[in-house]
């Protein structure tokens, strides 16, 4: 939210993938493990990547055209949008008191998704988007549980350089040095987070 006002979602974006992709590789040298970066499911791997960084992307343009309170309300549907796919895609088993759950969770996000004179509809369809790509990744990442977390986190940084750095001829400028610093922070914490919820 710091950063939306003098970068560009797609830029922020970038910076975070590559940030935390020179992480990652700093880990892989310390490691002398680059075996890791071989991948078994390049398909799989390859949509995780693609809906993974639109998903970043997304969330980022949605902090910036909504309040955080109401952008992180609507994130959390994600939550709910999740067990669904999975009964779908996974073929697992949702019980009646989660059924309740996401009812009346979903209930909880048509209300914070009412617009007014700080909540535009774009902001509340890209929050919305967001969570929607965020439970299509979490049941991807199920999919593809014989890889291991390092290898598809690598890939979905290195992805997210390559589909954003295609824009950033037209969208980069310089960071200042508060900016550099939230972006510093940004990677770190979206290296360690990647890798944890995978």
């Amino acid at each position: 939210k710091l950063l939306t006002g003098q970068h560009h979602p797609i830029e922020i974006a970038f910076y975070r993938s590559m940030i935390s992709l020179l992480i990652l590789l700093g880990f892989f040298a310390a490691t002398k493990n680059f075996s890791l970066i071989k991948t078994k499911m390049p398909i799989p791997m390859a949509l995780r990547v693609v809906i993974g960084t639109t998903g970043v992307i997304l969330t980022f343009a949605a902090a910036q055209e909504l309040p955080m309170s109401n952008a992180t309300v609507l994130f959390f549907a994600s939550t709910l949008i999740l067990p669904v796919l999975a009964i779908i895609f996974l073929k697992e088993h949702v019980g009646w008191h989660r059924w309740g759950a996401i009812i009346i969770g979903m209930i909880g996000v048509v209300i914070a998704a009412q617009p007014d004179a700080q909540v535009s509809m774009i902001g509340v369809a890209l929050a919305l988007g967001a969570a929607c790509v965020h439970a299509t990744v979490q049941v991807l990442i199920r999919l593809m549980r014989s890889e291991n977390p390092l290898t598809i986190t690598f890939y979905f940084f290195l992805g997210g350089i390559l589909m954003c750095g295609a824009f950033m001829p037209w969208l980069a400028h310089m960071p200042s040095t508060a900016s550099a610093l939230v972006i510093l922070g940004i990677g770190f914490s979206g290296a360690l987070g990647q890798y944890f919820m995978t």
